[in-house]
C-alpha cells in the first residue's frame, strides 16, 4: 500500500554523523501509521503506539518525525490512486472496473483507512483534504473514461454521480459492517450509477 510520497516528506533531516538512515525502518513505520489507523482511525494513535506495532524503539521514530501530524501526514501521502483507464467493452464493466482501479476499495485495509481518514473530521484539514481530492479526482476520471467524457469535462465532479460513488464507498462498510466487495461495485453502479446516467441523458 505505501508507494512514492505525494509530496516532499515532513521527516526531520539525518544527522550529519553516526549510521545511516535505513529506510526500511521509514517504510515499517509508515506501515505500521497505515495499519493503526485502519483498526482505530487516526485520533486514537500515538507515536508510542507506531513503534511498537513497526518493532522499533520511539527514539527511532522521534529521530525521524517531530510530531504525531507530520508522520500521519507523510503515512496518508503514501496512499496513490490509479489514473489507468480500462477497456472491457462496455460502459457498465467500464464504470465497474474503472472504480474499482481508481479507488483501490478492494483492499479491505486501504478502505479502512480512506474511511477512517475522511471520516474523521481531524483538526488535520490540509492532510485529510489532500486525501480527499485525490481520492475524489481519480473517482471522477474513472468516470468519464467509462462513459467517453473528455478528460477536461467538469462532468462528473459536481454532479451528484460522484458524490452518490464517493458517499457509497466511503459509507457502505459502516452500514453492512463488511468491507466492499466486488457485488457491492456492482451495486453501486446497477442501482445508483447507470440509473443516474440515464437519467441524465433523458
Amino acid at each position: 500500500m505505501t508507494a512514492e510520497p505525494a509530496t516532499p516528506l515532513r521527516q526531520r533531516p539525518a544527522g550529519t554523523v553516526g549510521r545511516t538512515r535505513d529506510l526500511g525502518r521509514d517504510a515499517k513505520i509508515l506501515d505500521a501509521t497505515l495499519d493503526l489507523i485502519s483498526e482505530q482511525g487516526p485520533r486514537a494513535i500515538s507515536m508510542e503506539a507506531i513503534a511498537a506495532r513497526a518493532g522499533v524503539g520511539k527514539s527511532t521514530v522521534y529521530r525521524r518525525w517531530g510530531s504525531l501530524p507530520d508522520l500521519l501526514a507523510d503515512a496518508v501521502d503514501t496512499i496513490t490512486f490509479s489514473s489507468a483507464s480500462v477497456a472491457t467493452g462496455s460502459t457498465r464493466g467500464d464504470l465497474i472496473e474503472g472504480i474499482i482501479a481508481a479507488s483501490g476499495c478492494m483492499d479491505p485495509r486501504r478502505q479502512r483507512v480512506i474511511s477512517a481518514l475522511l471520516g474523521s473530521g481531524l483538526d488535520q484539514t490540509e492532510l485529510v483534504d489532500a486525501l480527499r481530492t485525490r481520492f475524489i479526482d481519480a473517482t471522477a476520471a474513472a468516470m468519464r473514461s467509462a462513459v467517453r467524457e473528455p478528460a477536461d469535462s467538469d462532468w462528473p465532479k459536481a454532479s451528484i454521480d460522484l458524490a452518490v460513488v464517493v458517499g457509497l464507498l466511503t459509507s457502505l462498510p459502516q452500514i453492512t459492517g463488511h468491507p466492499i466487495d466486488r457485488a457491492d461495485f456492482e451495486r453501486i453502479v446497477d442501482e445508483a450509477v447507470l440509473p443516474l446516467l440515464a437519467h441524465r441523458a433523458s
